[in-house]
């Protein structure tokens, strides 16, 4: 992994910048627990394929072709 993200002093830094905006700061053990809660939150907030209730998916380093697939399958919208 990135030394950066196995900094315990810039995670924390991260962290309480972020949250000094008003971000949520969630730490995941793995990609795919990562997605697990992204699906959590969206469901939670109502994401759906009706009228302003959609999400948006951008391009990202992190996510493959196969992510993106299970994204748009999981939280339709």
């Amino acid at each position: 992994m990135n030394a950066i993200l196995d900094s315990p002093a810039m995670i924390q830094s991260f962290r309480e910048r972020a949250e000094a905006v008003g971000a949520r700061v969630e730490r995941a053990a793995s990609k795919k627990s990562a997605l697990e809660f992204v699906v959590r939150v969206l469901r939670n907030e109502g994401v759906n394929p009706g009228p302003d209730s959609g999400a948006v998916w951008a391009a990202s380093p992190i996510l493959d072709e196969s992510d993106m697939g299970t994204l748009e399958s999981s939280v339709p919208g």
